[in-house]
């Protein structure tokens, strides 16, 4: 019984180590316009505001009030039964494509209707 909570207190402690870390890479909450600024290529994202418009079945301008950035959404991500249109708050995540020539986009792997 002791190996067990031995072996249950260790677990629990990597586990919390891994949810904390902060290094590069790390998952951090930005804004459009840091993200356009500064950002690298394949940064993982989070970001909050609108999807303003539709250009096409996967394409959408997203706007947080510091600027505009094309995202491109996959049907299967939208919510089910919680319709989502330009005055629904979001949050997407996902990768940013940064281009140095054209229009850089963010590659959306989550989102969530808030």
């Amino acid at each position: 019984m002791k190996k067990i909570l031995i072996a249950l207190a260790m677990i629990t402690t990597t586990t919390a180590a891994v949810a904390q870390y902060t290094g590069p890479n790390a998952t951090s909450n930005s804004t459009v316009k840091q993200l356009l600024a500064t950002g690298s290529d394949d940064q993982y994202v989070v970001l909050k505001g609108h999807l303003i418009n539709r250009e096409t079945d996967k394409k959408y301008t997203f706007d947080d009030g510091t600027s505009k950035v094309d995202v491109e959404i996959p049907a299967k991500l939208f919510p089910a039964g919680k319709p989502v249109d330009a005055n629904t708050l979001v949050q997407i995540g996902g990768k940013f494509d940064k281009k140095h020539s054209g229009a850089s986009h963010i590659k959306v792997k989550q989102l969530d209707a808030i």
